[in-house]
């Protein structure tokens, strides 16, 4: 089967806002609501997060590579979880997974009866580890995909004022939504002057109003320096192969607007792999 590539060359971003769930509750089980939250979770993963979920099929392992300060966690289990309407109503889709940390690396063992969707990954063991969004589990990948392309939300600026700019931004959202689509590509700017209010804004919104749907994305030159756009959304360089059949890289042209050598050499081996 072949692949096709969407190469992002520029930069791409994503986030969103969060509801903490208190108990791991049972598939069916009335859940509470996504919603925003003061204080939204920075990712504890370089790999894997809101805006580089892991695409995966039911029964898959995946690999979550942990940063630095959490590469020591002990974790002896886990669950996935996921809001979806099911008919008139509202369902929980709840999962308890294996999950087991080698080295800094969490090997998660999905179930082979998991509904097809866009999940948060909670880690289990000496700490509670969050990763919303962080899972697309495809039943089935179609000859057709709907992407939606958003870019510069630039949280914490709006012209003539801030409140305008969120007016712009929901508004935004609520059209992606609308669209209904398989991916959301987000190529960047999504903070205005790289403070870490602003990606606790994005974050927090982003998971709320695009919900359902999977993102991947990387920075943009408003979004340098980088650090916290990676405490909140994890590395700028990363490749994702989505059901075998397409390959997505992003690479970070910084403020420079081009690449360095080792994101080329990056590319053209990725690009290699997968030819």
């Amino acid at each position: 089967m072949s692949i096709r590539i969407i190469a992002l060359l520029l930069t791409i971003v994503f986030s969103t806002a969060m509801v903490l769930p208190g108990v791991q509750l049972a598939t069916g089980e009335a859940p509470s609501l996504p919603g925003i939250v003061y204080n939204p979770w920075t990712t504890p993963s370089s790999n894997v997060s809101m805006n580089k979920p892991v695409a995966a099929f039911p029964g898959d392992t995946i690999y979550i590579q942990l940063k630095n300060a959490y590469s020591g966690v002990s974790v002896n289990g886990g669950y996935i979880w996921t809001v979806k309407l099911s008919g008139s109503s509202l369902k929980l889709f709840n999962y308890t997974v294996t999950a087991v940390n080698n080295g800094g690396v969490v090997s998660v063992k999905l179930p082979q009866d998991v509904e097809g969707g866009v999940y948060d990954i909670v880690l289990t063991g000496s700490q509670t580890l969050y990763l919303p969004r962080s899972l697309w589990v495809i039943k089935t990948l179609g000859d057709v995909l709907r992407i939606v392309h958003v870019s510069d939300q630039h949280y914490g600026a709006g012209s003539p004022d801030i409140i305008t700019g969120d007016k712009n931004r929901f508004s935004g959202y609520l059209v992606a939504g609308l669209l209904n689509p398989n991916i959301v590509i987000d190529t960047g700017d999504l903070a205005d002057t790289a403070s870490e209010t602003q990606y606790q804004q994005a974050v927090s919104f982003e998971y709320a109003l695009l919900y359902s749907f999977p993102i991947f994305g990387n920075p943009g030159n408003h979004d340098m320096p980088n650090d916290q756009y990676i405490n909140y959304l994890g590395d700028t360089q990363w490749y994702r192969v989505i059901g075998g059949r397409i390959l997505i890289i992003a690479v970070n042209t910084r403020e420079a607007g081009y690449l360095d050598w080792d994101q080329i050499v990056f590319l053209e081996n990725t690009l290699r792999q997968y030819s």
